[in-house]
């Protein structure tokens, strides 16, 4: 299905708010909307979720749109302003667990020398992150790297929430008296 076989009278039934209609215009561009997304996001769960929000905001805004090319556009703007603002969330939410990491492992926590950049801090946590186990290796990379929650993490690798949990307290512990050690 194309944009030329939207008829007049589609297009009058989606302005007046026709089910239908919505249904139409959804099986027209959702999938190519999805894999819009998702090469923008990169995740194809997270490229579908912003999909979903982009059709209820269109849903929300069907009155305001005259043609199909209207609808096309909306849906497309709607999806890619969306797909940027959850690259920028993304992108704080992954400063913020950097900062969360050094100050985890921060002078008060083990004593590093206080005229070290935070890079070198950084550097010296992955060095150190290297040397941990293979399951608190995984636990602390996806805590505090990715920032996923713990009943994700438990999900992904199959273990129990408490096990997270264990995983990344032993992971700094380790990474504290590695780093207190050198």
């Amino acid at each position: 299905m194309d944009q030329l076989q939207i008829t007049p009278q589609l297009m009058d039934a989606f302005v007046k708010g026709d089910a239908k209609a919505f249904a139409t215009f959804y099986n027209l561009h959702n999938a190519a909307l999805c894999t819009f997304a998702t090469g923008l996001v990169e995740i194809k769960e997270d490229g579908e979720d912003i999909v979903k929000d982009s059709f209820v905001k269109l849903w929300m805004k069907h009155s305001d749109l005259e043609t199909p090319d209207n609808v096309k556009a909306f849906l497309y703007i709607t999806t890619r302003n969306s797909c940027l603002n959850f690259l920028r969330y993304q992108q704080i939410k992954h400063l913020h667990h950097r900062e969360e990491i050094s100050y985890h492992l921060s002078n008060e926590h083990v004593g590093i020398d206080l005229q070290r950049t935070d890079q070198e801090k950084l550097l010296e946590i992955r060095l150190q992150v290297e040397k941990l186990s293979p399951r608190q290796k995984e636990v602390f990379h996806m805590s505090f790297y990715e920032g996923l929650q713990d009943e994700i993490i438990a999900t992904l690798l199959n273990i129990s929430v408490n096990t997270v949990v264990r995983h990344r307290g032993w992971a700094l512990h380790n990474i504290r008296s590695l780093i207190a050690s050198n």
